[in-house]
């Protein structure tokens, strides 16, 4: 029988990457890669190549998007989001884009995460938002700048904190109180 060689063997993981730039629109490269997380760094640069040549996927200073000028979509929020759930699991078995307040949602092993930024001084409407309009069940990874907003966040269903470098190392709190 014929092996497959090159681009026709990794069909299935450029149709998924495809989803996945389609869906975030912008990333940091490293993310991208990650998002590969099962793949040696030969296979990611086929994937990346062949999605290039195709204009599937733009590459400069860093980013990957769906739009050659990535700063057109670029959302910061969105990136740290990422992070953590890259971090988190890399292997979700479904994730997207979320509404309000959420940035993004996924799953892992059945349990459902919406991952939302907490911005500082807004941690009361955050509150009030989510114990108003969230009505189906979730657990929160809530990202902060700052740990004493942890204390300010008393919403239902927060299932950590968590900070993120601009270098994507995401660190985790739980609020003991």
């Amino acid at each position: 029988m014929l092996k497959l060689r090159g681009v026709d063997e990794h069909y299935a993981e450029i149709k998924r990457m495809r989803k996945f730039i389609s869906e975030y629109k912008v990333v940091k490269l490293e993310q991208f890669d990650r998002y590969l997380y099962n793949k040696e760094p030969r296979i990611k640069h086929i994937i990346r190549s062949h999605m290039m040549k195709k204009d599937m996927l733009y590459v400069s200073e860093g980013m990957c998007s769906t739009n050659a000028d990535w700063r057109a979509g670029y959302d910061p929020g969105l990136i740290k989001a990422l992070w953590v759930m890259l971090d988190f699991c890399e292997d979700a078995e479904y994730d997207s884009v979320a509404e309000y307040p959420s940035k993004l949602r996924f799953s892992r092993s059945g349990e459902i995460y919406d991952v939302c930024i907490a911005e500082q001084g807004k941690e009361q409407s955050l509150n009030v938002f989510c114990s108003k309009f969230i009505t189906e069940p979730c657990r929160f990874l809530v990202i902060v700048e700052d740990k004493k907003q942890i204390s300010k966040l008393t919403f239902e269903g927060i299932a950590a904190y968590c900070m993120v470098a601009e270098d994507g190392e995401v660190k985790y709190y739980r609020n003991e109180g």
